[in-house]
């Protein structure tokens, strides 16, 4: 399928815009579905090693519970989702692997989000990206 162009006006100067696709159809990591419970162990599932690094650096369940959003969804994606974009089914399954409540997401300011990262980092094997 070929699309067009479309031709604009702008300043006096005409500009070629092409339609874009959807999110759904591009490559880029997204939250796009209901998973499927296999689905869900095999992407969230956390490991003995994860849990053991959720307890050694989280002091409470809300942070056992952001940590676990925050690692799981980075290592699934690429990057880091903001934790208001990621779904309810997610968040649900690893508190209940975590045994804390789903309703701590709640309340969730960005700045505990942002000082999670530096930890995440080695254990991620990645480096924050910097101009």
């Amino acid at each position: 399928m070929v699309i067009s162009p479309y031709w604009q006006t702008i300043f006096g100067h005409r500009h070629c815009t092409q339609i874009m696709a959807s999110i759904d159809r591009t490559a880029y990591p997204h939250f796009n579905k209901r998973l499927s419970d296999k689905e869900l162990s095999n992407c969230y599932g956390l490991n003995d090693e994860e849990q053991d690094f959720i307890h050694r650096y989280a002091r409470n369940d809300r942070g056992y519970l952001v940590l676990s959003v925050i690692l799981k969804t980075r290592q699934r994606l690429g990057y880091f989702a903001a934790l208001q974009n990621v779904p309810n089914q997610i968040v649900t399954h690893l508190s209940a692997q975590l045994e804390v409540d789903s309703a701590l997401r709640r309340n969730i300011s960005i700045s505990i989000v942002e000082a999670w990262k530096p930890t995440l980092w080695p254990k991620l094997r990645s480096l924050p990206f910097c101009i």
